[in-house]
């Protein structure tokens, strides 16, 4: 945002005849003549005002300069908890049932996405008016007790079930089905697929060493953080389900129906003609997202950074902007700054095994090709379950994602050294004792790449150590 244009007055009030200085029903103030009232205050934020219904009216228009990519957008994952606490007065049953799913984005811990099994609960009272306005009259039952604790309150017709709230920039990552380049293990089946034995698995490890010859994971998916233009705006997103039995039958198709009940068009006299469920569920659930108190809440827990930072780019050796200053994005370059070592080694690894034709690789380097990719995917995702505890919390990786968020490894199992090879201490790898051998992460991307897994393999030597062809 470059700077702000005011809004004409006669503009403002044109649509909005009566203004007021709050949203809350119980203090407000009618603002009789606006143009008598700041624009700013005296810390130069715009003094607000409201219209009848507490919706918050804008005095000013955000000129936007168009060379200047947006903000990246992510939720306070130390805080947005509080989004879901529900009220004093609900019951410490129906808190318990809440469940709130925090995805930290880049190992940056406290900033990332959300996902919960409920709505918002500041939406409540906008679902509860819909409901009042919408679900038909049940006929009474004569012999229901009058009784106040035993008063049954009728089926609601609209009810909320999740929220998620996410960075648009998921979407350039994912492909038409909903996976990332980096969340396919490809690198992992590339390593395993030595030990393929069948005809059909040995031609697909063949088509995964030709998919990886073309371009490793990462590398697609860093291009894919590049353009300028792509999207970064924060979506939040609530499902709800509407049960047209409950509604009056005239009401339950997309036909066009009257509205007779609003209050604004029985004053005008007119028969108007507008889409029930779109006008009366649709429009209000859309609108509450400008209500100033959910707004409010909202805008506390919001994390945002800089469009973009001057530096040197020194990600690859090879690309023509190596050595020459230039504008990056934090939001997404970030993923490319923090993965960065994970990167490095996964290549380093990757070059040992390629290099070595002459017989298949180490079952340990597949092993740490597999959690160095799980460690990628963590970081594109934010989901703990793609972190294998057993081998990667030995081997200090998933530990330090989660704790310090930077990635690392235990150099006393493995260690890159200075002559690009990597040494692996076979007695210290953690061990399956439901197995009864070295515990393993390589599972899941060989059940995907190949019909049979490649397990059955164990190194005898003491000490293993590998050079890289690099």
């Amino acid at each position: 945002m470059n700077s702000f244009e005011a809004i004409p007055t006669r503009q403002i009030v044109r649509f909005n005849p009566v203004l007021y200085d709050s949203w809350d029903l119980d203090i407000r103030s009618v603002v009789h003549n606006l143009d008598d009232l700041p624009l700013l205050n005296d810390a130069g934020q715009e003094i607000p005002v409201y219209n009848e219904a507490g919706a918050r009216v804008p005095r000013r228009h955000q000129l936007l300069d168009p060379d200047l990519p947006p903000c990246g957008v992510l939720l306070n994952l130390a805080t947005c908890e509080a989004l879901f606490n529900p009220d004093l007065s609900e019951t410490h049953e129906r808190a318990r049932r809440i469940r709130v799913s925090l995805y930290p984005q880049a190992y940056l811990r406290h900033a990332g996405h959300v996902q919960a099994n409920c709505i918002l609960p500041a939406f409540e009272p906008i679902v509860n008016a819909i409901n009042k306005s919408i679900t038909r009259d049940h006929d009474e039952d004569p012999n229901e007790s009058d009784d106040e604790d035993d008063v049954r309150r009728p089926p609601a017709a609209l009810n909320g079930l999740k929220f998620q709230a996410y960075n648009e920039m998921v979407h350039r990552f994912t492909d038409r089905h909903g996976g990332m380049d980096v969340q396919q293990g490809t690198l992992t089946a590339a390593a395993s697929g030595r030990f393929a034995r069948s005809a059909k698995d040995i031609a697909a490890a063949k088509k995964v060493l030709l998919s990886v010859d073309r371009s490793l994971p990462h590398d697609r998916m860093r291009e894919k953080l590049r353009p300028r233009d792509a999207p970064r705006d924060l979506r939040f997103e609530q499902v709800y389900t509407l049960d047209l039995h409950l509604l009056p039958q005239h009401q339950r198709n997309g036909r066009f129906v009257p509205i007779f009940h609003n209050a604004f068009f029985q004053s005008m006299g007119t028969y108007t003609v507008l889409r029930f469920i779109y006008r009366n569920v649709i429009v209000p659930l859309t609108q509450g997202w400008t209500d100033p108190r959910i707004a409010t809440k909202v805008k506390g827990h919001l994390k945002l950074y800089k469009p973009q930072v001057r530096s040197i780019c020194v990600f690859n050796v090879n690309s023509p902007d190596h050595g020459h200053a230039c504008h990056l994005q934090i939001y997404p370059a970030i993923f490319e700054w923090v993965t960065y070592p994970i990167q490095f080694m996964l290549e380093v690894v990757w070059q040992i095994v390629k290099s070595n034709t002459a017989q298949q690789p180490s079952p340990y380097l597949v092993e740490i090709i597999a959690s160095l990719e799980r460690a990628l995917v963590f970081a594109y995702t934010g989901n703990g379950k793609v972190l294998s505890r057993s081998v990667m919390a030995p081997l200090y990786i998933s530990r330090a994602l989660v704790d310090q968020g930077f990635p690392t490894v235990n150099a006393a199992i493995f260690s890159l050294c200075s002559n690009d090879t990597i040494d692996v201490c076979p007695q210290l790898w953690p061990w399956d004792k439901a197995n009864k051998g070295p515990a393993m992460c390589s599972g899941g991307s060989q059940s995907v790449h190949y019909s049979e897994p490649m397990h059955a393999v164990s190194v005898s030597p003491p000490l293993l150590t590998a050079k890289s062809s690099r």
